[in-house]
C-alpha cells in the first residue's frame, strides 16, 4: 500500500509540474488577458489524458501483457490505446486546434492534421517511455522482494536442518543397522528397510548451489516410496508409476512431486484393480509433465489435508514463477493434479 501511495505522489508531482509549465506557456501568449477559460480545460484535458496513458501502458499493459512473453497481445493493445488516445486528442482539440482541411500547412491559429499526429506521437512516446520506466521500477522491486524472500525461506531452510539434523542421521544409521538384522529373517522387512535408508539418505544429500538436485534421484525417492507401501498391502495395492523420455542431468527443487503422490496414497482408493492411482512422469529437452490421478476414499476427510499442497504450491511460485502450470481438480469421486515446469 505504501509503494502505491509513493506513486500517486510521485505523479501528482509530474504532472502538476507539466500543467504548470502549460499555463506558464499559454500566459506568456497573452500576459495582458490572463489565461482563458477553453486553454486550462485544454490544458488540463491534456495532462489527463497523458496520466491515464502512461498509467494504462505501466500498470497494466505492460505488467499483464509483457513483450517477452506475449508480443502479439501487447503489439496489438499497444496499437488499439495509441489510436483511441490519436482519437480522444483529436475529438477534444477540434474545432479549436485543428484544421482538418489544411494537410500540410498551418493557417492562422489553427494546425494542419499532420502537425496535430506528428505531436501527438511525440506525446505518445514520451508516456511510453514514462510508463516503461515505472514498469521497470515496478519490476525490479518485485524482483527485490521475491530474491529477499527466497533468501529468507532458505535461510530458515537451513536453519531446521542443523536443529534436526542429529535426528534423521542417527534414524540413517539405525536403520542400516535393523537391515542387517532382518535379512535372515524376512526379505520384505530387509527391502522396505533398505528403501526406506534410501529414501533417508535423499533426504539428507546437500542440493546444490540454487538448491537442486537430480530429477533421476527425485523419481527413485518416489519409487521407493511407491514400494514400501506395495509390501504393506501386497495384492490389495494398485498404483501405476510410469516415466517416459530421457532424463539426462535435469534437475528440480528437491521433495517436490513426492507431495502429490503422498496425497493420493494417503486419501485415495488403493485396493481397486479397475480404478488404480496413476501416476506418470514424462520428459523431454524443454521441459516435464508430472501428472497424479486418483479415486476418492468415502468417509471424513483428514484434517491435515491440502497443507503440503499448499506448501508445494509455495515453493513453485518462489522457485518456477511463470514456468510451471499446475492444475489441482477435486472432483466428487477423484482428484487430478498435473503439473507442468519449463527448464530454463
Amino acid at each position: 500500500m505504501k509503494n502505491h501511495q509513493s506513486e500517486i505522489k510521485w505523479q501528482i508531482i509530474v504532472f502538476g509540474i507539466y500543467a504548470i509549465l502549460g499555463f506558464m506557456q499559454s500566459y506568456s501568449e497573452h500576459p495582458a488577458d490572463g489565461i482563458y477559460l477553453k486553454e486550462v480545460v485544454g490544458i488540463l484535458n491534456v495532462v489527463i489524458s497523458q496520466c491515464l496513458l502512461v498509467n494504462v501502458l505501466g500498470n497494466w499493459l505492460m505488467l499483464k501483457y509483457p513483450f517477452s512473453s506475449k508480443p502479439l497481445h501487447y503489439s496489438a493493445y499497444l496499437f488499439l490505446i495509441f489510436v483511441i488516445y490519436l482519437l480522444h486528442r483529436y475529438f477534444t482539440a477540434f474545432p479549436d486546434y485543428i484544421d482538418p482541411t489544411s494537410t500540410y500547412k498551418t493557417t492562422g491559429t489553427k494546425h494542419s492534421i499532420i502537425f496535430f499526429i506528428f505531436i501527438s506521437t511525440i506525446n505518445s512516446v514520451i508516456s511510453f517511455l514514462v510508463a516503461l520506466g515505472i514498469y521497470s521500477i515496478k519490476k525490479s522491486i518485485r524482483m527485490e522482494k521475491r530474491a529477499s524472500l527466497l533468501e529468507v525461506q532458505v535461510s530458515q531452510a537451513r536453519l531446521d536442518i542443523l536443529r534436526h539434523q542429529i535426528n534423521p542421521h542417527f534414524l540413517y544409521n539405525t536403520l542400516s543397522y535393523m537391515y542387517s538384522q532382518a535379512r535372515p529373517v524376512s526379505d520384505n522387512l530387509s527391502k522396505s528397510i533398505l528403501m526406506l535408508s534410501d529414501m533417508m539418505r535423499y533426504s539428507l544429500n546437500k542440493t546444490d548451489e540454487n538448491g537442486m538436485t537430480s530429477i533421476e534421484k527425485e523419481i527413485h525417492y518416489i519409487d521407493n516410496f511407491i514400494e514400501i507401501h506395495r509390501l504393506r498391502f501386497e495384492n490389495d495395492f494398485f498404483v501405476n508409476f510410469e516415466v517416459e523420455g530421457l532424463i539426462g542431468n535435469k534437475k528440480i527443487i528437491p521433495l517436490l512431486l513426492i507431495t502429490f503422490v503422498e496425497n493420493a496414497i494417503k486419501h485415495g482408493v488403493l485396493n481397486d484393480a479397475n480404478h488404480p492411482v496413476k501416476i506418470s512422469f514424462s520428459i523431454d529437452n524443454d521441459s516435464f509433465v508430472f501428472s497424479v490421478e486418483n479415486y476418492k476414499q468415502s468417509g471424513k476427510k483428514d484434517d491435515s489435508n491440502g497443507i503440503g499442497l499448499e506448501n508445494s504450491k509455495k515453493r513453485l511460485q518462489l522457485m518456477y514463477r511463470n514456468r510451471h502450470v499446475l492444475e489441482i481438480k477435486d472432483e466428487t469421486n477423484q482428484f487430478s493434479v498435473y503439473l507442468k515446469i519449463q527448464f530454463v
